[in-house]
Order: structure tokens, then C-alpha cells, then sequence
């Protein structure tokens, strides 16, 4: 196997060798994304940034890639970035793996990688605050642990006290998420009132309004100083504009970030 060193940004590698040699070195790479999604990521946006990449490493670095790509589905799947991922480097034999892009995904597969040591390159992934228990993925997007020290910052800057935080029971990438802010949240001596909800259940429709409503007038009820923040999850998101609104206290979604 091909020891492999990454270099670049986003996706590009060059491998590392104690001699040199005029003979290019080859790194046998597995690109695995979704496809035809509307993901930033997805592979028809990826793909070509990565063969411009290949190219340069050629000719800058002697490094030949043989790239073997697998595209899967419109959206996320855990499943399906698993079983790839296991074919990649069971029947592929490649030398590092690029993807998945989803956070889900990206666990899912940083298990296996971890399990069977392989370098697994990721440029998105940003819904996991911290990845030190896969040591052999390297991310270069942005996460989530960056945005809730802002949003601790914020906090402070507005001496808000009280935090109601209604966020989905069931979705587990999320809860991930969540559970990153619970702790920065815990570091601070900080305890928010949560309000639980399942995926599914909030739609947009007259009835969906009229939950998420009774979710808000639940969290000012909760509330006994002036100022209340609440945190909301994004697939309930465009319900902070709710006209008019059933309380008025700041409403903040992740995505606000």
C-alpha cells in the first residue's frame, strides 16, 4: 500500500517516499460521493476539480492516480457509502479514499477506514464537532464546534440567560450535532429547557404552524428573565418567521450561522 500524504485544500494528494524515482508513483484512489443530488458535493461538482488535481499531481509530483469512482444515490445513505466504501477497498485494493461528503456517511465509513487502516479524505463532514477518534480521516471543511463557540460568544455579548432548544429525538446526524452544543453549553454552567420532536411530524402545512407555535409559546412559558434564545433545528427552520409571531423573544437556527 502506497503511504499517502495529503497536500492540498480540498482533495489533493501527493505521496511522500524516501527515494526519488523517475517512474511516477501510483495511488490507487476511490472517489465515493452521492450523485445528481443538490449537495455542494455531489460527484458531477466534485469530479472535475479532482481530475485537474490528478493532473497537476502528475506532472508536479510524479504521482499517477487511478481514480475508480462510485456514485450513489440522490442523498444520503448510510448503507449504500458503507457497502462502497467496503467494496473499494476490499475489491478495488485502493490506496486512499475520497468521500463521502454527508456527515452520516462520513461515520459510518471512518469506522470501517479506522477498523482497516485507510487514509479517508473528506471536504465537507461539518455536522461532527470533533473526529479524534478516527485517526486516519482527514477533513478540511468547517464544523459545527466552530459555530457554537459564536453562538457561546453571542451569549455572552447579549447576557442572554435562558435557552430553549427544540430539537428532532430521531435524527442521528443531528443529535451528533446537538450533542456537541449540550456540551460546550454544559462548560459554561449552562442547562437549556429542550423540546423534543420527531422527523416527520412538523410539515408546511396550517396544522405544522399550529405545533411548532405550541412549541414556542412551551419555551417563552419557560423562560422568566427578559431575554430567551431559542435554538431550532433546521428542518424546522422557516418557522422563525412565523407572522405573527407567537412570542417575542430572539429565535436562532444553525443555519442562521
Amino acid at each position: 500500500m502506497v503511504p499517502v500524504k495529503v497536500a492540498l485544500i480540498i482533495f489533493i494528494c501527493t505521496a511522500e517516499v524516501g527515494l526519488v524515482s523517475s517512474s511516477p508513483i501510483i495511488v490507487r484512489a476511490g472517489i465515493l460521493l452521492t450523485e445528481n443530488s443538490t449537495l455542494m458535493y455531489d460527484m458531477r461538482n466534485v469530479r472535475p476539480a479532482l481530475e485537474v488535481a490528478f493532473a497537476r499531481a502528475l506532472v508536479e509530483h510524479n504521482v499517477h492516480f487511478e481514480p475508480v469512482w462510485v456514485a450513489y444515490d440522490d442523498k444520503c445513505k448510510q448503507y449504500n457509502a458503507l457497502g462502497h466504501a467496503n467494496d473499494l477497498m476490499s475489491i478495488e485494493k485502493v490506496d486512499v479514499i475520497i468521500g463521502p461528503g454527508c456527515s452520516d456517511d462520513m461515520v459510518i465509513v471512518c469506522e470501517l477506514t479506522t477498523y482497516y487502516p485507510l487514509p479517508l479524505l473528506i471536504g465537507a463532514g461539518e455536522l461532527i464537532d470533533t473526529t479524534f477518534m478516527y485517526p486516519w480521516l482527514i477533513r478540511f471543511s468547517y464544523n459545527t464546534y466552530s459555530l457554537w463557540i459564536i453562538f457561546v460568544k453571542m451569549m455572552k455579548l447579549y447576557q442572554w440567560k435562558d435557552i430553549a432548544l427544540i430539537r428532532d429525538c430521531c435524527d442521528f446526524p443531528k443529535n451528533v450535532t446537538t450533542r456537541g452544543f449540550l456540551n460546550i453549553l454544559a462548560d459554561e454552567n449552562i442547562e437549556p429547557y429542550e423540546i423534543h420532536f420527531k422527523t416527520g411530524s412538523i410539515n408546511k402545512t396550517a396544522a405544522g404552524d399550529q405545533v411548532i407555535r405550541n412549541y414556542l409559546k412551551e419555551a417563552s412559558v419557560y423562560s422568566r428573565s427578559e431575554s430567551l434564545n431559542l435554538m431550532v433545528h433546521p428542518s424546522i427552520a422557516h418557522y422563525d418567521t412565523l407572522n405573527p409571531a407567537p412570542t417575542g423573544f430572539p429565535v436562532t437556527t444553525e443555519e442562521t450561522f
